[in-house]
């Protein structure tokens, strides 16, 4: 055998140890696709779920994983086309075969995980319902772990009044009827209509229908408020029961409202929106959720060992605009505390 045919073996046999070990090594690792399936869309809610997004993928930023995302919309498509959209993502998400899902909020825990099955592990986050009260159903998925979300209502209400130097005798605290709204009312509430706070009172009220938000927001000054704290409103309705346009309803808001508005949800702080408040931040829960994932993917643990974490951190945001539009100023104690926007 001649030195270029010896060459050109030891090539080959080099390349063949090296093919080897490169599909040994993938045969180890496994599938490095991860899905996140988000109940809402961007173009319904983007700041919170590019936020939790961002947070999980940062999580994972050191790493050669493949990241899809799939939104449901749940937000703006009528409740009798949830099980159609359900079923299509599910298709998808077979065709991406990924190695381990991310659920976002509520209506994608409930409609896909019995679709999904007890095989692929699973990690909610934003999830409000205490377990086995609310899914107890979710207790027989072994592959299925999580983050809780806990609103911040009474703090929020709390906290305008000190970081504000504000003195209010009675709060309207306005929420919707959807699962998050009646989440907060029942867990943090305990489904009370009225609760004292401090030195001041609180009134809750709640309703699916936009106008009757408008009756009691327009109202809220002469009715004896000082102040609203308005949650849990994306999916109003109008009577004839199509959804109002959040980006509408809020700008109404802003424009309408006799007294200060305030609220726990990012996407509607701002310019002619609302004035602000102690809100979620997605980014903490999509990296909260990333590390749970990183105990599956990588130190081999199994989902139904690792406990439900529960979330409560949140950022005080305001907005400048309204700020100076209610003659508002943030207690120098809070300022290094405090987002401010615009």
């Amino acid at each position: 055998m001649n030195k270029l045919s010896t060459y050109f073996w030891y090539v080959l046999k080099l390349a063949t140890v090296l093919l080897c070990v490169i599909l040994s090594s993938k045969l180890v690792a496994g599938p490095k696709d991860l899905l996140i399936i988000h109940s809402y869309s961007r173009a319904e809610s983007n700041k919170w779920v590019s936020e939790q997004s961002q947070g999980i993928r940062s999580g994972f930023a050191n790493s050669d994983y493949i990241f899809h995302e799939l939104e449901m919309g749940t937000k703006k498509l009528p409740v009798d086309q949830f099980e159609a959209k359900a079923t299509e993502i599910l298709e998808q998400t077979k065709t991406i075969d990924p190695s381990l899902i991310f659920i976002t909020d509520d209506n994608a825990l409930k409609l896909m995980v019995p679709k999904l099955g007890k095989k692929i592990p699973i990690v909610f986050m934003g999830v409000n319902a205490n377990i086995r009260l609310d899914y107890p159903w979710l207790l027989e998925y072994p592959n299925v772990t999580g983050i809780l979300e806990r609103p911040l209502i009474k703090r929020t209400i709390f906290l305008m009044k000190e970081s504000l130097n504000l003195k209010p005798k009675k709060v309207l605290l306005l929420l919707g009827i959807n699962q998050t709204g009646k989440a907060f009312l029942k867990i943090e509430l305990n489904n009370q209509k009225k609760f004292k706070l401090v030195s001041f009172e609180v009134d809750v009220k709640t309703s699916g229908e936009v106008e009757q938000w408008k009756k009691w927001i327009k109202s809220s000054k002469s009715d004896g408020y000082d102040f609203i704290l308005a949650t849990t409103f994306l999916g109003l309705t109008t009577v004839e029961g199509v959804k109002e346009n959040t980006e509408e309803l809020v700008k109404w808001m802003s424009a309408n409202s006799s007294v200060p508005v305030f609220t726990v949800h990012t996407d509607v702080i701002g310019h002619d929106k609302l004035v602000g408040g102690m809100v979620l931040y997605g980014v903490l829960f999509g990296e909260a959720a990333a590390k749970i994932a990183h105990e599956i993917l990588d130190d081999k643990k199994k989902p139904k060992g690792i406990p439900y974490k529960t979330l409560t951190q949140g950022q005080l945001i305001f907005s400048k605009q309204q700020l100076k539009k209610w003659n508002l100023s943030v207690d120098k104690s809070f300022m290094d505390e405090i987002v401010l926007l615009d």
